[in-house]
């Protein structure tokens, strides 16, 4: 039984068909290799997981709570460039005041006998990694978060001090 579509003719969609199996794959340059290389976006890609990841951000600024986002999938569904874009989101948005955005990647937990040990080191590794920083950032993530819990440290301290004196 052959398929047809009503109001198509068959031979347009051969030949339609044969142009897409022959024609150059305009996505194959698009592969992102490294969530740290800013790459071209198309923001109607996986809107609504990006809809999701943003309105999560906003809930922990709002109840200033801290949050993990875990993203998975299969191979090429686009997690690399969602994570790319999210890595470019929060150097935009979220990194110009004193609120912080902390990007760690992990990589696959295939294989791996303890994952939340695994997921605890490559979390420090990624956050203390020189090379992640961003463009123009003197500090790694792990440098600017332990800065920041010493400054609030001395903070309690002196203001404890001062309620002694």
């Amino acid at each position: 039984m052959e398929f047809q579509l009503p109001g198509f003719d068959n031979a347009k969609l051969e030949e339609l068909e044969k142009f897409i199996l022959t024609a150059e794959n305009p996505f194959l340059s698009t592969d992102v290799k490294s969530v740290w290389t800013s790459v071209p976006d198309v923001p109607s890609i996986n809107r609504r997981v990006r809809q999701i990841i943003l309105r999560s951000i906003e809930d922990c600024r709002r109840l200033n709570e801290p949050r993990i986002i875990l993203v998975k999938g299969e191979a090429g569904l686009g997690k690399t460039h969602i994570l790319s874009w999210l890595r470019q989101q929060s150097q935009e948005r979220w990194n110009n005041n004193k609120e912080h955005f902390y990007f760690a990647l992990v990589p696959t937990l295939r294989g791996i006998t303890n994952p939340y040990l695994h997921l605890l080191k490559e979390i420090a590794n990624s956050l203390g990694n020189p090379a992640r920083k961003a463009p123009g950032q003197e500090y790694t993530p792990l440098e600017e978060m332990l800065s920041d819990i010493v400054d609030n440290l001395l903070m309690f301290l002196y203001e404890e001090y001062k309620k002694e004196s």
